[in-house]
């Protein structure tokens, strides 16, 4: 075994759930509030990996399950549609990994509505349909 290598289902360094809500003294918020709410991000580019790496991150600090199956976890076109995602893009899809492992890290309870688009101000402006509760 090499000196440097990470022991299987070992902790990442870096910022865990607990820290990010100690350092915004929400934890306990983030214990008791947010289920029924709906946090959205827009973010540019497709990332067909988002739910997975969502999952790995959430088992990995004990958080609830949050899927496309169980209704917490949702992911659309800048049209509202559940299909033709902008093209992918690792850097861009790295970014959205890292913005949806933060919503669940203060917000546990929360439902995450995604919103995938290859042109942002068209994604955030877009008048043209609302987003339904998860």
């Amino acid at each position: 075994m090499h000196d440097n290598a990470l022991a299987p289902q070992a902790t990442p360094s870096g910022y865990g759930p607990s820290d990010l809500r100690s350092a915004y003294n929400i934890a306990s918020a983030a214990a008791s509030n947010g289920a029924g709410a709906t946090v959205a991000v827009t973010e540019l580019a497709d990332n067909p990996n988002l739910e997975s790496d969502l999952a790995t991150y959430r088992a990995q600090y004990g958080l609830p399950v949050c899927t496309t199956a169980n209704g917490c976890f949702r992911k659309v076109n800048g049209s509202g549609q559940q299909d033709n995602y902008a093209a992918p893009d690792p850097g861009w899809g790295t970014e959205a990994s890292l913005d949806i492992d933060r919503i669940s890290a203060v917000c546990p309870l929360c439902h995450i509505l995604v919103v995938e688009s290859g042109n942002l101000d068209t994604a955030q402006n877009n008048q043209q349909w609302t987003p339904s509760p998860l």
